[in-house]
């Protein structure tokens, strides 16, 4: 277990959900969107310190991937390059919001049905059990 974060992911690949729907990439035109699509889609966790429990978040099933999990604005996509870190907070089980580092009142949003770019996942300010805002984080 990461060192000062008990009951967090360890180093390795996840799969991340929402309404009971998988979180993915899609391409829209030269972006690459993270969104609702319910395509089953690994994403890389790697641990970086505790207090608060904080990661860096890269698509796809190893370590060695440069496609990391970014915001642009308010939007969630993937940036190759340099990664961002991301806060995960512990909501029950292996359920949790996904916060901005630097800003942890701004956690992944799903925007749901209907919502802009085709359900892609945007920061917003933090509300307490909004279940739009929680996201399962499985191994399988």
């Amino acid at each position: 277990m990461p060192d000062g974060c008990p009951g967090y992911p360890e180093d390795g690949a996840y799969y991340i959900s929402t309404s009971n729907l998988c979180v993915g990439n899609q391409q829209v035109g030269d972006v690459d969107n993270i969104v609702v699509n319910d395509q089953k889609t690994a994403f890389y966790l790697r641990w970086l310190h505790a207090n608060p429990c904080t990661y860096e978040i890269n698509l796809g099933d190893h370590q060695d991937s440069t496609q990391f999990v970014r915001h642009d604005k308010q939007w969630i996509n993937i940036y190759n390059g340099q990664y961002q870190q991301w806060v995960l907070n512990k909501v029950s089980g292996n359920t949790y919001t996904i916060a901005q580092q630097d800003n942890t009142s701004l956690v992944w949003t799903d925007p749901g049905p209907g919502g802009p770019a085709n359900r892609q996942l945007q920061l917003q300010t933090f509300k307490t059990n909004n279940s739009n805002q929680q996201f399962l984080i499985s191994e399988d």
